[in-house]
Order: C-alpha cells, then structure tokens, then sequence
C-alpha cells in the first residue's frame, strides 16, 4: 500500500484520508462507556490530533479512522463531525457505514504465508480460558466426556482450557496440527482467535446463537451489552461478500451442545468437504493478514476496496 502511485502527502489532492486512531485496548471497552464526554473528548483529540488537521463537517466522508473500538469512543462534541466518516475497527458493527477488520499478529507464524497442510493428527484442538465463561465452561466439560468416545474411533481431541499450555507445545503449532478448532464466544463479540486458526489452517468451528433477526449470531451475549444483545453472525467479521466465510466455517446451533448432538453433526460431515473448507481457506487467508512486503493483496487492500465499494 505505501509504495502505491496513488499516495499523496499534499491534502489538496487527498480524496481519502486514512486517520489511525489508537484510544485504549479492547479490554478498556466498558471504561470508555462509562467515560464522561469531557475525558473522551480529551482521550480522542490527544490520539487524533497529529492526523486530522483536515477533518471538517464537510470533509468528513473523506476519513476514514483505523480503530480497535468503534465510533462511540468518539466524544459526542465531536460527532457532528465524525458522523459521515468511515470507521474500522474489530467489530461488531453498530453503524451501516462502519467497517470491521482483523486484528494484526506480530507472531511471525500467522503474519506470513503457511503452505496448506491436509495431515494432521489432531482431529479437535480448544484452547481458551473458560472461568467466567459460562457458555465454555459447559462445552468443555461436554468435550472431556466425549474424548474417550472419539478415541475409540481413531480421533483425538485436545483441550487447554486454562492459560497455560499443557502440551509442550505453542498454540500456533497445536493448531497447525489440528482439523477443528472450536470458537467459543467471550466477553466480546471479537475474538482473536478466530483469525490466529485461520491463519493456521484449521477450520472454525462456532456455535450460532438466536439473534433479534432469522440470521444467527455466534455470539452469546453478556452483561455489559445486554444479554438480549446479539450481533448477526456478518456483522461480528470482515469484509462478508469478499472473503467466503460461510465456505469456511462450521456454524453448528448452541443447542447440539445441550442435547449432546454436537459430536455426531462433526462426525458426520465427510473428510472430503472438509478438505474442501482447508483449501479454500488456504486460498482466501491472505485477505485477513496484514502483508508488511506489500507482495500481494492483504487485510489493508480488502479494507480500501470495501470502503471504495
């Protein structure tokens, strides 16, 4: 991208400005809700001051702000001015002119190119806390009564549902070895980890959730949103309608859990569409890493043909 023609350092010839808006991590979510307009207001001009000297009510629809949290973090004193703008951030997606991008790995495994990898030697592979996770905590203890079941038929399912790896392994080569990696929802919506299994080769596994629209969420809700709160399914991802996501996971209902049918939806699916999913996802991942050789189409190029679009 930086080495593209089409850059210009001189505003006046500008037609889109790209506005990196660093306020606080993911995590800080809840205390920028809370937050008094005065603070945010402070918070967000100290992040923005260096890159929007051109930002007008008139110039708005010209911006386009680079975030790990959505528009709200904006102060309302300035969101007359903001409103036409357009904002990426990790999702979800509460505003029509919003856009949603995957977060960037400094881990060498998931920022560069893995050749497709079809044998491997653990069938499911979870990892991830589950304390004060309720909805985690239930379908890992489903897991481990269901591991000497799959063991029987030459299938093996590793869980770490802690922090710390029992493994002797790293997550990034666990995943590399494993066909289906669960994603169980969290505090959030986003969950990193959804793009690290991509990058790795192992095919999603998510559970859909009821939402307020026949489209299901992979959401569970909490109570900071409201647990009556479920963003669809294509608001919670990037650039839908570009990358194939739905070729890609496996969206299975909550309720297989409950009533203890999830395992026989995952075996019954045949090896070869699951081959299918791995390399049509071994074809597409590039759209979700950031490519810092700037070689080939990234996270970054999707983002501007989304916006352009």
């Amino acid at each position: 991208f930086m080495a593209s023609p089409n850059i210009t350092y001189d505003p006046l010839k500008a037609t889109l400005f790209i506005v990196p808006t660093f306020v606080g991590t993911l995590w800080s979510y809840t205390e920028l809700l809370h937050m008094n307009d005065q603070d945010k207001g402070k918070m967000f001009r100290r992040a923005t001051k260096p890159y929007v000297p051109h930002l007008s009510a008139s110039t708005s629809r010209q911006h386009l702000f680079l975030s790990s949290l959505d528009r709200a973090v904006a102060p309302k004193s300035l969101r007359y001015i903001t409103a036409g703008s357009m904002w990426a951030n990790f999702g979800p997606r509460f505003c029509p002119g919003d856009f949603i991008i995957p977060p960037a790995n400094p881990n060498p495994f998931y920022s560069t190119v893995q050749p497709l990898n079809t044998s491997r030697d653990i069938w499911i592979l979870y990892t991830g806390g589950s304390s004060d996770r309720p909805y985690r905590e239930v379908f890992v203890r489903y897991l481990q009564r269901k591991q000497q079941i799959v063991r029987g038929r030459n299938r093996s399912i590793w869980i770490d549902a802690g922090r710390n790896l029992s493994f002797g392994d790293s997550h990034s080569s666990l995943q590399a070895r494993s066909v289906l990696c669960p994603i169980l929802p969290g505090h959030s919506p986003y969950t990193k980890r959804l793009f690290d299994v991509v990058q790795a080769g192992c095919i999603p596994v998510v559970l859909e959730f009821p939402s307020h629209r026949p489209e299901p969420s992979w959401w569970a809700g909490n109570a900071v949103f409201g647990h009556g709160y479920r963003p669809l399914w294509s608001d919670m991802v990037p650039f839908v309608g570009l990358f194939p996501w739905q070729e890609i996971v496996l969206a299975l209902p909550w309720q297989s859990v409950c009533n203890d049918t999830f395992m026989d939806l995952l075996l019954a699916v045949p090896q070869a569409q699951l081959r299918v999913r791995q390399e049509r996802m071994a074809a597409v991942r590039h759209l979700l890493r950031y490519d810092l050789t700037g070689t080939q189409p990234d996270a970054f190029t999707a983002l501007l043909r989304q916006g352009t679009e």
